[in-house]
């Protein structure tokens, strides 16, 4: 039971290192881009307003102090 009690939780470990990994990646990306885009349908890229993009690093931030913990 201690065994399997230890598996588990080295398994929950390296899923909420990747998680945090995850979301401190897409933060930095974030953080660092100068303009932000998607690309539509068509293959064009299609440029975030300063409002939205903010908005995406705030949201990102808090992704990242979700699953890092600080």
């Amino acid at each position: 039971q201690d065994a399997e009690d230890a598996r588990n939780k080295a398994a929950a470990d390296r899923q909420r290192e990747t998680a945090c990994k995850y979301a401190r990646n897409s933060y930095n990306r974030l953080k660092d881009a100068n303009r932000i885009f998607k690309t539509d349908a068509d293959g064009n890229r299609v440029y975030y307003s300063d409002a939205e993009a903010d908005a995406m690093r705030v949201q990102a931030q808090r992704a990242m102090t979700a699953a890092c913990g600080s």
